[in-house]
This record gives C-alpha cells, sequence and structure tokens, in this order.
C-alpha cells in the first residue's frame, strides 16, 4: 500500500470551512468513506462524505447559520448536502440499522463510531479520519486496506441480506482494490443470494456492472463471478469470457462499457436493455455491434465503401467486436485501422437540385438516379468530383439507359 497519504485536499479553504462549522474542535464529525480509503492509497480524492454525531436539523442549522447552502437530499436516512461552489459534500448522521429488506433500510441514529463503522459494508470502507488526518479504525479497516483484502464487515451473509447490491460490490472492489484471493466466506454469502439480484433495479445494477467491466482485473473478477454462477443470475447464457479477454486487448485505453456488453454477453440484445435498464443511445449501439453481420473484407476498397455506409467509429467498434470473437477478422481490422488513421470519410458531391438542373422532373426518378451515381462514385473509389458524376449521369443515361428515365 502507497504509504504516503494523500490528505492534501484537507487543506482546501471549503474543506476547512465546512469542518471548522460542523466540528467545531470537538471531534464530532470525521471524514469517512471513499475519500479516506483514497487518501490511504495515495490515490486522488473527489467525492468528500462526512459522518457526524450531530442529528440532521441540527446539521443544517449550523450549516444555515453559517450562510452555507444545504439541502436535505437524504433526510430519511440521515444525510444532507452542502454546497460550496462546485463541490458538494455530503453529510450523514452516525446510525445503526432497525430493519432491512434488502434494497431499503430503516435506520435510528447513535453517537457511537463503533456502531456506525458495524453497519457499513465492507473494513475498509469503515475507517474514519479527522479533519488533522488522523485515523480511527474501530473494526481492523486499515489491515485489510493494506492487504489488498475486501472483507465484509462482520458476518458477511447478514450484510448481502441488508443490500443485495453488496454482492455486486464486492466483485467491483475487488476488481478494483483486491490484492489477495477472494474472500471465501464473502464469496460464499454471495453465491448463496445472487438469486435475490432480481430485485435491484437496472440502473443500480448497470452502474456496478459498468465499473466491472472496465476495471484492469474485468477478466479475473468476471470469471469468478461465472464460476460461482452470479454472473448467469444477472443475465441468461454463458459468458464469453475468452472472447472478452481478446477484446480488452484489441481496444486498448479505449474502453467503451456497450463494446464490452456486446462481446462477453451471449443474451438476446433486448433482454439485456431491459435488464440494465439503458438509455436508447446505449441500447441503439448494443443492439448495432451484437447483430450487424458483416462479411471478411480485406480490400482497402471495400474497406472505404463500408467506412461510407456506416459512420467510421461506428465500422471500427464493430470490427473490435468481430475479431474478438472471431479472430478471422484480424487482417480486415488491421486495414481498417490503417485506413482509418488518414483517411476522412468524403461526402457525395450530388444532391437532388443538381439533377433537376439537368432536365429531369421532380420524382422518385431522382432518388434513383442519385442512388445509381452514387454506387459509380463508390466503385471509383470516391476520386470522381461533381462534374465527372453529372457526365456520368448524362452519358449513361444516353448510351446505357436510354428511355429508363423521363425528361422535360
Amino acid at each position: 500500500m502507497n504509504t504516503k497519504l494523500n490528505i492534501d485536499w484537507l487543506d482546501k479553504s471549503e474543506v476547512k470551512s465546512l469542518m471548522a462549522i460542523i466540528d467545531n474542535g470537538e471531534n464530532q464529525s470525521r471524514f469517512v468513506g471513499g475519500c479516506v480509503r483514497d487518501s490511504l492509497l495515495g490515490r486522488p480524492v473527489s467525492d468528500i462524505d462526512i459522518a457526524t454525531q450531530h442529528a440532521p436539523e441540527k446539521v443544517m442549522q449550523l450549516l444555515s447559520t453559517a450562510n452555507i447552502t444545504v439541502r436535505p437530499t437524504g433526510i430519511k436516512h440521515g444525510t444532507v448536502s452542502a454546497f460550496f461552489d462546485d463541490q458538494i459534500f455530503e453529510i450523514t448522521s452516525l446510525r445503526r440499522d432497525m430493519k432491512t429488506d434488502g434494497r431499503y433500510a430503516e435506520i435510528c441514529l447513535t453517537d457511537s463510531w463503533a456502531e456506525d463503522a458495524a453497519r457499513r459494508d465492507f473494513t475498509m470502507n469503515a475507517l474514519f479520519m479527522d479533519k488533522r488526518g488522523n485515523i480511527f479504525d474501530p473494526i481492523g479497516g486499515y489491515k485489510d486496506l493494506e492487504r489488498g483484502r475486501i472483507r465484509f464487515v462482520g458476518n458477511a451473509s447478514r450484510r448481502i441480506k441488508e443490500d443485495f447490491l453488496r454482492i455486486l460490490r464486492f466483485f467491483r472492489f475487488n476488481a478494483y482494490f483486491g490484492r489477495q484471493q477472494i474472500d471465501c466466506d464473502g464469496l460464499m454469502a454471495c453465491k448463496q443470494f445472487a438469486g435475490e439480484l432480481w430485485r435491484l433495479s437496472g440502473e443500480r445494477v448497470r452502474s456496478e456492472i459498468f465499473k466491472i467491466i472496465l476495471s484492469d482485473n474485468a477478466f479475473s473478477v468476471l470469471k469468478t463471478m461465472s464460476d460461482s454462477g452470479v454472473l448467469g443470475k444477472i443475465f441468461v447464457g454463458e459468458g464469453r469470457l475468452l472472447e472478452f479477454n481478446r477484446l480488452t486487448e484489441l481496444e486498448g485505453v479505449k474502453r467503451d462499457p456497450i463494446r464490452r456488453l456486446a462481446t462477453l454477453l451471449t443474451a438476446p440484445a433486448g433482454k439485456v436493455i431491459d435488464r440494465l435498464k439503458l438509455s436508447n443511445q446505449m441500447a441503439d449501439k448494443l443492439v448495432y455491434l451484437s447483430e450487424t453481420e458483416i462479411e471478411i473484407l480485406e480490400e482497402p476498397q471495400k474497406v472505404k465503401a463500408l467506412f461510407y455506409g456506416m459512420r467510421k467509429m461506428d465500422v471500427l467498434g464493430l470490427l473490435i467486436v468481430k475479431t474478438a470473437l472471431n479472430p478471422k477478422y484480424n487482417k480486415m481490422l488491421e486495414v481498417a485501422n490503417e485506413i482509418g488513421q488518414t483517411w476522412e470519410v468524403p461526402k457525395f458531391p450530388l444532391k437532388g437540385s443538381d439533377i433537376l438542373e439537368l432536365g429531369y422532373k421532380p420524382g422518385i426518378e431522382v432518388g434513383d438516379i442519385l442512388k445509381e451515381a452514387e454506387k459509380w462514385w463508390i466503385l471509383g473509389e470516391f476520386q470522381h468530383d461533381k462534374e465527372d458524376c453529372l457526365d456520368w449521369i448524362q452519358g449513361c443515361n444516353l448510351e446505357k439507359k436510354a428511355g429508363s428515365y423521363e425528361k422535360n
């Protein structure tokens, strides 16, 4: 683990101002969760969450008195949000769960840091830090973080039954922070309750799945999810893990979640779209990548024609998927990548008004003529200009297709 703390963010004016208001030198408020974890790992800190012994109403009073914008964004769960310019701080009162149903929890407030830590998901997320950078570790999370061990707080089954999303979070945290063999107790509990994942909203599942498949360790974590039966409880069909691994090598740093889904999953695109509640744009892309068929073409002229018929970036993305699924596309992908680096897709130089100026009557014939001319232009490798195309139309109709189109 990085032994150099990243605590520069503690010196930001908005952080110091906020803590001065709600802490008042009595250690009643501490940073918690991701910002503490990332600080200890030497990673950048973005979202800053604060735990406090104050009740939400007291927090709102203190901030309002100091003319700080504050809103009860999650008051039912003890959370309010403070707004400093473009920085948002979530401030949550210490709490313990009274009742859970796998999705939501009824809570009551407490003043005990240990009780609040005991209700959190993983030990590395139950670390607290005061405004001076001192660490408070009620349940041994520091050692787990140091070792890269993802361990549920207390009983793994109990933690999962409180919120079934923790199954996916367990795999996601292993993907990003795990450096040891996956925790057996945690894995067994995830397998036990994987059948409950259907209870979760598509949006929550999508968020976790996207983070998993975009991680550096996506392949190994997805394999564990597949071997344990968890992946099959989310999507029907087998996961194409070897093909997924090929994709990660082909796409390099340009990671795309929809492209990775299209390669990994054998489930029909429609079922994936429904399960993950994909946006229209995401859905269209998944259908395109999953269901579009193209023949293997290695001639530059034909690849250029393909670029012209579809958007260049769409074709390149499709070819990456096709090559991951079938290495026979590899040469075509190489040709396409080489062309794509320097060749800009041209624009067809004719439009309907150009045909009318030749003396043709308005109607469907104009569209037919444009299509024929465009085919000729493509076969000519896009080299002909507007005048060439007009000459071809006139010559074609006079000599080869006389009478095909009616003229004035």
